[in-house]
């Protein structure tokens, strides 16, 4: 059985730290870049998958869990995620029985339980260093970065000797 964590992200190019300073500091803005919806799915013994789709209703989510079913084509899959209302529609739970995956809903805020939070996390941190890009750069940096980071098992392992032992 292959076991993953599922969970969708928006990212954009514009930055959003917190300064502190002793001085008013002059803040230069980048908010010209485009924002996008992204969904992951971060596997511990399978393929891990990124994808973009127009939002995070239903038939995108539905849309989606056919894309990790293509990559992943031969085994059972279960899928650690939230509780987000699209995750959870009779739509949705047809289509995971359909395809052979289970889904598995991890307690409403509890973003600690899902490794790929940590991803995106990461990810995040790397995108505001590339700025003014077209929708297509930066969908590219992000299956880029998506895939450095989805390689490390760490997250998974880390989830593993907190919670499944």
């Amino acid at each position: 059985m292959i076991i993953g964590f599922l969970d969708e992200a928006s990212s954009q190019t514009k930055t959003n730290p917190r300064v502190w300073s002793f001085h008013k500091p002059t803040l230069i803005r980048n908010t010209s870049g485009p924002r996008i919806n992204v969904y992951g799915f971060y596997t511990l013994n399978g393929h891990s998958v990124v994808d973009f789709k127009e939002d995070g209703k239903t038939p995108c989510f539905l849309s989606f869990m056919e894309t990790i079913r293509e990559a992943n084509p031969y085994r059972r899959i279960l899928v650690i995620l939230d509780n987000y209302k699209p995750h959870k529609t009779d739509e949705a739970m047809a289509k995971a029985k359909e395809l052979g995956i289970i889904l598995l809903h991890i307690p409403p805020y509890s973003p600690h339980l899902n490794p790929i939070e940590q991803i995106w996390r990461a990810l995040k941190r790397r995108l505001p260093l590339l700025f003014r890009l077209t929708t297509e750069e930066l969908k590219s940096a992000i299956r880029q970065i998506y895939r450095m980071l989805s390689a490390r098992k760490s997250f998974g392992e880390n989830w593993i000797s907190t919670y499944a032992n």
